[in-house]
């Protein structure tokens, strides 16, 4: 029995000199050099070697762009983690720099513990000694001023490039005048020629095809409802001289106001163009009744707003 207790003893003492795992955790950087010149970069390498086990239980520290009031962060780079057995290593490299000679102290960052802060880890303080870059006091001693440099003005210095110059006036002149011709060429080839017919004429001759078609009989009631109201702002836009084709129904009412047209005449516009709004955009479907009253309709306003054709005097004179 006190064998058995003589080897338990034993053991307690040999195993951890036999080197079982330890949650050992190791938390510090490494400066590549501590003297520099003012705006010259160091290179810092922060390192965190843990197990596996409790790297979960660890914050990294958060590195804003300044380490202290004179020395910048300039970059980092993103923390590169590697596991080898059950330990885990992590590692950031920092790049600083200071603008102002002197010794400037780098406190400690802290890897906190999320659950214990007894447990805290802290990097040790770095000094960083910056210099400012040694100049030559021969050097910069004041000189004389050199003499006037005169040198006679030759215009032959800049022949090449006066017919280089003419060469490319000529070139940009002769683009411009090609494309003035073509665009004056285009312009004839293109002008559509103006339709002589009267506003009224050509509306009731699209409004009576409409009328004799009815595609809303074949379940067209939307294209049939956008005909009579493109002929209608066609027509408007001709005969009031406003432009009703880019205009929405209440827009045009109110232009429609000041124009020479009875009550009755605006009440029954107006309800043509809502009925084809709402047949467009709301998906109404109308009655078969509304639908050719809506025709009718359109053929009865422009009919009654048309404006007369001046009377020509075909007389011959003598």
């Amino acid at each position: 029995m006190n064998r058995i207790r003589q080897i338990i003893i034993l053991t307690g003492w040999i195993l951890p000199i036999l080197g079982f795992p330890q949650e050992e955790v190791f938390f510090n950087w490494k400066a590549d050099t501590t003297k520099i010149r003012i705006g010259e970069w160091v290179k810092l390498t922060l390192t965190l070697k843990c197990p596996k086990n409790a790297i979960q239980q660890y914050e990294w520290p958060v590195i804003n762009d300044t380490l202290t009031s004179k020395v910048e962060v300039v970059s980092k780079s993103n923390i590169e983690k590697k596991e080898e057995n059950d330990l885990v290593t992590a590692i950031q490299t920092l790049t600083v720099s200071a603008y102002d000679s002197g010794y400037f102290a780098i406190p400690p960052l802290t890897l906190k513990n999320i659950s214990d802060s007894t447990k805290n880890k802290l990097t040790d303080a770095l000094l960083l000694e910056v210099h400012t870059v040694p100049t030559d006091t021969l050097l910069s001693k004041t000189k004389d001023i050199k003499p006037e440099f005169d040198y006679p003005f030759k215009w032959s210095w800049y022949k090449e490039y006066f017919y280089w110059g003419l060469g490319l006036l000529a070139l940009i002149a002769g683009i411009i005048l090609f494309w003035y011709y073509r665009i004056k060429k285009k312009k004839k080839t293109t002008t559509q020629p103006v339709s002589l017919e009267p506003p009224h004429v050509i509306a009731l001759r699209e409004l009576e095809k409409v009328k004799k078609e009815a595609v809303w009989k074949e379940n067209r009631t939307k294209e049939y409802h956008s005909l009579i109201s493109d002929i209608l702002r066609a027509y408007l836009e001709r005969r009031f001289k406003f432009n009703a084709l880019e205009s929405t129904t209440d827009e045009i009412m109110h232009v429609m106001k000041s124009k020479v047209v009875t009550a009755e005449q605006k009440e029954n516009l107006e309800n043509i163009l809502k009925l084809s709004d709402l047949v467009k955009f709301a998906k109404w479907t109308p009655l078969p009744e509304e639908n050719e009253r809506s025709v009718e309709l359109a053929i009865e306003f422009v009919r009654q707003t048309l404006q007369p054709e001046p009377v020509q005097n075909h007389a011959a004179t003598t």
